[in-house]
């Protein structure tokens, strides 16, 4: 995949819309490291006929369990109203099925959070507590 994107950017070639989602990604685990946060799971879903949504990355920060959506569009306002009430409802599901599977995680404080990006990849907003 390195090497795809390598030759994207070398070529001219513009990315997708997959390759600049999984770009956001790795940028928001960049982003949540250095602010002392630890990365636990990155696209975490549940197991299949369990309908969980996929949480793009899972960290925990002192005692508290964070589940990260991370949304890129072009505006952050647009990023923001991307996420669904579905999708949400999934996300909170994954947070049960996630502690049954890692159980020393079960006495954590539990937090939704959100982060946005917008045209510049290097400015992403972190929404605490967005749902």
């Amino acid at each position: 995949m390195l090497g795809i994107k390598f030759y994207r950017w070398i070529s001219g070639k513009p990315f997708t819309s997959y390759e600049f989602g999984i770009i956001s990604e790795h940028l928001a685990g960049i982003y949540l490291f250095f602010k002392g946060y630890t990365i636990v799971s990155r696209r975490y879903s549940g197991k299949r006929g369990y309908p969980t949504g996929e949480v793009d990355l899972i960290a925990y920060h002192k005692k508290t369990l964070i589940f990260v959506e991370i949304k890129k569009r072009k505006t952050l306002n647009l990023a923001s109203e991307s996420i669904s009430p579905r999708q949400r409802y999934r996300i909170r599901k994954s947070y049960h099925l996630f502690t049954s599977r890692h159980p020393r995680f079960k006495n954590y404080g539990i937090r939704f959070d959100t982060i946005l990006f917008g045209k510049d990849l290097l400015k992403p907003r972190h929404i605490k507590n967005a749902f």
